[in-house]
């Protein structure tokens, strides 16, 4: 069914972004303390105890501390809400098709007491 299918993928990427909201928080927070500490060097490039590595992870520093918090308001914002709509959509379809259902069912139930009357 499509709204079945449109929930699966919809339900799919929430864990997936979800996912990664978390990787990126944790990496953030994790480097935060390793550029503090200067254990690999500063993330400063123009600091003399800068090298490579320590400016790349700076850079990756910045991106996951930037990115996050935009990945987590996109999550709320949009992802959430499609999910519960979606799932929502879902449940009043399948109402409507147990309501439909049942009144089928009362009609051929109704048609065979006639015929037992007769």
């Amino acid at each position: 069914m499509k709204l079945e299918s449109e929930l699966n993928r919809s339900s799919e990427k929430e864990v997936r972004v979800r996912r990664l909201c978390f990787v990126m928080i944790l990496a953030a927070t994790v480097l935060m303390f390793l550029g503090g500490t200067e254990v690999l060097g500063s993330f400063d490039p123009f600091d003399p105890t800068a090298n490579p590595l320590s400016v790349a992870l700076g850079v990756v520093h910045v991106i996951c501390a930037v990115a996050a918090p935009m990945l987590v308001a996109y999550y709320y914002a949009r992802l959430r809400p499609a999910t519960r709509s979606l799932r929502d959509d879902l449940l009043q379809h399948s109402i409507r098709e147990v309501r439909h259902e049942l009144h089928e069912v009362r009609n051929e139930l109704s048609g065979l007491h006639r015929r037992s009357e007769a």
